[in-house]
């Protein structure tokens, strides 16, 4: 009751005072004539002054008083500190509030005496921010106390100027003209200390005149806090009066519920009124509550105001209870959204939730949310508190304080809830969008079905809205079509002697995957762990130790993603071998493709081992050494005998080009530049070693190709040398002029011969169609040390073409014709001669003649 009085005779005085005071404390209290209210047990009146009396711990603490001066006023007072200033010891005088609570967030202006500056300055408060205005002198109350008197001006045109008294004379500490908050409804002290100073801080000597500003804006309901099931808090948008404020005739709740049996007012922020009833409110049922006849301080009447409220309980969220939903990572350029990053969040339950202390991070910055009620079936913008204004037309947005960068290429989001639990998470990148000009800026990420029950890669595209996203509302790319298709696996590698990453084309369900998996050769696995947020890579820790190089399997009969689609899955595994140089050749090169595409390079194992290819390099030739090297960054074996290809996208080879499966591709996030004229391929070892390099030149192409844009160079053979220009040919046009990921058009074993000299065909069609186009000259000498020429004549013994001249022979070996002759035209139809001549250093000269024909296909 004693409480109750004191706010009552408070209020008595704020509703009679005129906008002017003067207190010098001369009648030894501060709770009379005038009354200050609150932190009351930490001040007293000590001869004559005002002082604050904390505990020895470090604090703030506050006093305020009714005051409505604002303009053509003064406020004149006096402060003593009996110690030094610093960042941790000042004072404020708060010469303007729109709230008694001088701790909190405050519209209004505030003296700032001390601070590492040891000046006396004004500063503007909006909300928690603080600006200065009048940045007064530095140094103005320095030394080891301090003892000032000052005074303040402001006009009814926001001019504003800072005097100050330290020794009988009043100095200008400067002027300002600022008209951001144009009321006032309280005046007050603070005092920010450390545990050594809390009762060295005194005040005195206030006098405050002025005129009120008028006020002639009628209160708005602004929101409705749900205290308890028979209790709400009414926000209103200015301080309410008293007694209209506490009628509880002022007050109707439908369903029943009628007026109110309790209206009380915050007594430390008057823009608060909480209601209670003498019946609970019905459990997530939507109440109407009317209010009328209440009033702001200056008898301005609310307009009658229906406003809806639902009680409910929230619910603790579990996992994609509440999803991440759409992502606007890249604004420019922009298409129609504003320029400002946000994600949304939507509940696609029935419950609701409190999203307070929930936070959003990207593993480097963490957001932490205000209070805020998450409604079933809703939409949440998050964004930074900059982007709030740009975002005003659209609904349901909420600010954050360190709202974390979105990078442009793709990072990984988390969603929070109080206790730390994960509720979403989502690892986004460019290919997400499946658009490559929407990945470029302007256009957001939506997710298709916000009802799965968990993430996948797959469920995200580019909006298809003009503007550019949907934030807010239902995605544009909306389709809750239930997943019904079955879990593939991608691959099974082993990274080590006791590990394998097995990597899938969806979400698995990890919780029924050990009991269903078996291996071969006795393996048994020992632990499980995720290796992305999505749970398409897993990875197995397995005993015994697998041998180099063996061939193993694995098998699950009951494979089940995160939607419940069951599979059976069977494939093999194997831990490679070391890696080999020579082992992996170069095999296939798109140096010059189709406007708009990309380049590859395909490798062939030529080996019997198995080729871990991750961190295996490409690089091209920079001023005479390899430069621009780029790193294969994932897992992949390389089977003997067998093709891979690497490039940056292999959507355009595929498009392109005939293959045997994506899964013979490795993507890089870019190839070094091969240019379209000559440049060399490096292939590199880990360990930097060289296992291949092919210098190429579109010389090296068929002569008679009128385009060579789009046409690949293919290996003829995998053991001749590779830099060998008879081992490289134009792929066949019947192929598709490329062949990645499978057996080269333009291959020709290495035949084996007793004789001096055979050739393959007998009959060849150079027409670059893929079959029979190389003539295949084969030799094999009877000792070595022997210098060659091999040249080809007509049917009328015209010289058409010098193979080799001067040539030192291995024991064996081979060389090809193309059909091409020493005019760069096209062999004619009809046989021709070949005469292979070898000699030694002694001079014996031997000669060896066999007959081809350049045929054509009819």
């Amino acid at each position: 009751m004693r409480y109750s009085f004191t706010f009552f005779c408070f209020f008595c005085l704020y509703l009679s005072a005129y906008p002017q005071f003067l207190d010098n404390f001369s009648d030894g209290n501060f709770s009379s004539a005038p009354s200050w209210i609150g932190n009351t047990s930490d001040f007293t009146v000590t001869s004559g002054e005002l002082q604050l009396n904390a505990p020895a711990i470090s604090a703030y603490k506050y006093l305020s008083t009714n005051s409505q001066a604002i303009n053509n006023a003064t406020w004149e007072f006096r402060v003593r500190m009996t110690f030094g200033t610093s960042s941790s010891n000042f004072a404020k005088v708060y010469l303007t509030s729109n709230t008694p609570n001088l701790s909190g967030a405050v519209n209004g202006y505030y003296i700032l005496l001390g601070g590492s500056d040891d000046e006396v300055s004004l500063f503007s408060q909006t909300g928690t921010s603080s600006s200065k205005i009048i940045d007064g002198r530095d140094g103005v109350i320095g030394g080891s106390t301090v003892d000032v008197n000052v005074r303040v001006t402001r006009t009814s045109t926001g001019f504003w100027e800072v005097f100050t008294d330290t020794s009988s004379l009043f100095l200008s500490e400067g002027t300002a003209t600022d008209i951001t908050h144009p009321q006032s409804l309280f005046f007050g002290v603070g005092c920010n200390y450390t545990s050594t100073r809390s009762t060295h801080f005194y005040f005195d000597d206030f006098m405050v005149t002025g005129t009120t500003a008028i006020d002639t804006t009628k209160p708005i309901l602004d929101s409705i806090k749900i205290v308890s099931n028979t209790q709400i808090e009414l926000v209103f948008s200015e301080p309410i009066e008293p007694t209209t404020g506490q009628l509880v005739a002022n007050y109707s709740v439908n369903n029943g519920l009628g007026n109110p049996i309790t209206a009380i007012q915050n007594p430390s922020n008057f823009n608060k009124i909480t209601l209670g009833f003498s019946s609970p409110f019905s459990l997530n049922a939507t109440n109407v509550i009317t209010v009328n006849n209440v009033t702001d301080i200056a008898g301005n009447s609310i307009n009658s105001t229906n406003q809806n409220f639902i009680y409910f309980i929230p619910a603790l969220a579990n996992y994609r209870n509440v999803v991440i939903n759409e992502i606007f990572a890249d604004p420019s350029p922009s298409v129609g959204l504003p320029d400002g990053e946000f994600v949304e969040i939507f509940n696609p339950t029935n419950e609701y939730y409190n999203l307070q202390n929930w936070q959003l991070t990207d593993g480097s910055f963490a957001a932490t949310f205000p209070n805020f009620i998450l409604a079933p079936n809703s939409y949440l913008i998050l964004i930074s508190n900059s982007s709030l204004p740009d975002f005003s037309s659209y609904p349901n947005t909420l600010g954050i304080s360190s709202f974390p960068g979105l990078n442009n290429s793709g990072e990984t989001l988390t969603l929070l809830n109080q206790s730390g639990s994960v509720i979403d998470v989502v690892e986004y990148s460019d290919h997400m969008y499946q658009n490559e000009l929407k990945q470029d800026g302007g256009f957001s990420l939506e997710q298709l079905n916000p009802l799965a029950n968990c993430f996948d890669e797959s469920n995200w595209k580019a909006s298809n809205n003009v503007s550019g996203g949907t934030p807010g509302v239902i995605n544009s790319v909306w389709d809750t079509t239930k997943d019904t298709q079955t879990p593939i696996i991608i691959s099974c590698i082993a990274t080590s002697n006791n590990r394998l990453l097995l990597q899938f084309d969806k979400s698995i369900d990890t919780t029924i995957f050990l009991r269903n998996v078996v291996l071969s050769g006795g393996i048994s696995v020992s632990s499980l762990s995720a290796h992305n947020v999505f749970n398409t890579e897993l990875e197995l820790v397995i005993s015994p130790s697998l041998d180099t190089g063996k061939v193993y399997s694995l098998s699950i009969d009951s494979l089940q993603d995160c939607e419940g689609n069951l599979a059976e899955i069977e494939t093999e595994f194997v831990l490679a071998h070391a890696n080999r140089s020579g082992s992996v050749l170069i095999n296939e090169v798109l140096f010059n493709p189709y406007s708009g595409e990309e380049d590859f390079v395909e490798l062939y194992n030529n080996s019997n081992l198995y080729i871990d290819l991750k961190n295996w390099q490409l690089g091209n030739e920079d001023n005479g050494i390899v430069g621009n090297i780029k790193y294969i960054p994932s897992h992949y074996i390389l089977k003997p005998r067998e093709y891979v290809v690497i490039t940056k996208d292999y959507s355009f080879v595929l498009n392109r080009y005939s293959t045997y499966s994506s899964r013979n591709f490795i993507e890089i996030e870019n190839l070094p530049s091969y240019p379209n004229d000559e440049g060399t391929v490096y292939l590199l070892l880990p360990s930097n070693d060289e296992s291949d390099k092919f210098t190429y030149s579109e010389k090296f192409h068929f002569a008679l190709l009128r385009d060579k844009e789009g046409v690949s160079l293919e290996r003829v053979n995998f053991d001749d040398p590779t830099q060998s220009l008879s081992n490289w040919h134009s792929a066949a046009e019947e192929a598709g002029f490329a062949t990645p990921g499978k057996k080269n058009s333009q291959y020709t074993p290495s035949t084996i011969t007793e004789n001096i000299l055979s050739i393959s065909p007998e009959i060849f069609s150079p027409d670059n169609d893929g079959f029979e186009d190389i003539l295949t000259l084969n030799y094999n000498m009877p000792k070595i040390g022997f210098v060659g020429n091999i040249t080809i004549y007509d049917a009328q013994g015209r010289k058409t073409r010098v193979i080799i001249q001067n040539h030192l022979l291995a024991k064996s070996g081979r060389f090809t014709w193309d059909g091409i002759t020493e005019k760069n035209s096209k062999a004619r139809i009809g046989r021709y001669i070949i005469l292979f001549e070898y000699f030694d250093l002694e001079g014996n000269v031997h000669t060896e003649k066999t007959t081809c024909v350049v045929g054509h296909k009819f």
